[in-house]
């Protein structure tokens, strides 16, 4: 079923001529030609700018890039540190554990060689 083709028509008023809808709507005209070109900026003159702003945006990523950097050298080096410090101290408490536990074996074996002597001495 084809419909007829029909043109809407925006009316002002009762003393006013109809104006075609689509001459009231913003967007290239019926013909495909731009309808004003005023306040339009010339192609190399957005180019340029688009240049300008990629180059600005570039050089702020690289300054964020390169502050994340040192924010992770300084993490890395402050882990390090802390590893340090956590081996210095489990070698010195593992140096103390091996202390006692000289002290405690030589205490032992001097407990252990006087029962050995008394258990040879003969009995009365």
């Amino acid at each position: 079923m084809d419909r007829p083709h029909t043109q809407a028509f925006l009316v002002g008023g009762p003393e006013s001529e109809p104006t075609p809808l689509s001459a009231t709507l913003p967007g290239p005209s019926p013909s495909g030609m731009s309808r004003s070109s005023a306040g339009k900026r010339k192609r190399s003159n957005n180019i340029a700018d688009l240049a300008s702003v990629m180059a600005q945006n570039h050089a702020e990523e690289m300054r964020i890039h390169e502050r994340m950097l040192e924010q992770h050298q300084r993490q890395h080096e402050q882990r390090e540190r802390h590893l340090q410090l956590a081996q210095e101290q489990e070698a010195a408490l593992r140096r103390d554990e091996l202390t006692e536990t000289a002290s405690f074996h030589g205490t032992f074996l001097n407990h252990f060689g006087s029962l050995v002597e008394v258990l040879k001495a003969p009995h009365l």
